[in-house]
């Protein structure tokens, strides 16, 4: 059977196409290294395929150009062209969130555990005005894309608008995708350097917002739930607690919520000062609420463990008087 001049072209563009695929997935993991954390690899490598068979169909070897480096230029445009239209960020936005991923790998590297704060913020080496520069970065991005009436307009359409507007599904959960990862920056860039009650809010905002996903927000009620505990900010607490309870929480994670809530008490008491004033009503208060959590929770096998870190803590702070008393 003869071949077409049309099938020959055919099989020599799949040809160059499956023998140079390696080459787009090199070109994408070097790409991704350069990036922030949330780019995958995997959508560079279906971006940077496109390109591949672009160029498989447009090359000829009269160009004098060997198909390798043809080929490179495209794959690599491609992938570039892609990250400015998803235009999720600004490129000094961008710059900040890979410097302080590397910062992360960087120490964890050095250290051989996860860092602190304390020890990825001295990697930085970040002053307060890049510090504030950077927080600012952030809330204009948010104040950008998380514009509710324009997310609104996206996911349900705008029939009012002249003319109208059509929903665009894709684009919509693409927007809230982006803007959750800078909402998770803002909060970390102030976990980052220590401004915990701004982070306990930014955690507040995330659970409270119904355009992300409910597996989302409940981690982010969680973690403010925690950073309210270490301010000792029972309000906050209080709302924390109720919304991970509302995002569907499971019976093991809320025995954890109502854990961290009665050690938020706790650490008001100081063991190793006298049991009077301040102190000592702290003690007393630390003592009703592991008692209580221990008296709630003992027959739920999902609190197994937290109960047995009350029942020490309730006789720990019983002991502590005793021994005042016998002092």
């Amino acid at each position: 059977m003869r071949v077409t001049s049309m099938e020959s072209a055919l099989q020599t563009r799949d040809r160059l196409v499956m023998e140079h695929v390696p080459l787009v997935k090199i070109l994408a993991q070097r790409l991704a290294h350069r990036l922030p954390a949330q780019v995958e690899v995997a959508e560079l490598i279906s971006v940077g395929l496109l390109g591949l068979i672009d160029a498989a169909s447009r090359y000829k070897p009269s160009l004098g150009v060997p198909f390798d480096a043809f080929a490179r230029r495209r794959v690599q445009g491609a992938m570039l062209d892609s990250l400015r239209d998803l235009d999720w960020a600004p490129r000094s936005l961008r710059r900040l969130r890979r410097d302080v991923d590397s910062a992360i790998a960087a120490v964890r590297r050095r250290v051989g555990r996860e860092p602190l704060e304390a020890e990825v913020a001295a990697e930085l080496s970040m002053t307060p005005a890049e510090y504030d520069k950077a927080i600012e970065m952030y809330e204009l991005f948010i104040s950008r894309y998380g514009n509710e009436k324009t997310l609104s307009a996206l996911k349900n359409g705008d029939s009012k608008a002249k003319p109208p507007v059509a929903a665009n599904p894709k684009k919509y959960e693409e927007r809230v995708k982006y803007l959750q990862n800078a909402y998770d920056a803002l909060a970390g860039a102030y976990v980052l350097f220590f401004n915990y009650p701004r982070a306990a809010e930014t955690y507040d905002k995330i659970s409270n917002n119904q355009n992300f996903p409910e597996k989302n927000r409940r981690e982010s009620a969680r973690q403010g739930l925690s950073l309210y505990a270490s301010l000792g900010d029972r309000g906050g607490m209080t709302r924390a607690r109720e919304r991970f309870q509302t995002l569907g929480a499971s019976p093991k994670e809320m025995a954890e919520a109502d854990f961290i809530v009665a050690s938020a008490e706790l650490k008001r008491w100081d063991p190793y000062s006298g049991d009077d004033g301040a102190n000592g009503a702290a003690r007393k208060t630390a003592q009703r609420v592991m008692e209580d959590y221990y008296t709630v929770n003992k027959n739920k096998d999902a609190a197994a463990q937290y109960v047995v870190q009350a029942a020490y803590w309730s006789a720990k702070t019983r002991k502590a008087v005793l021994a005042g008393a016998h002092g």
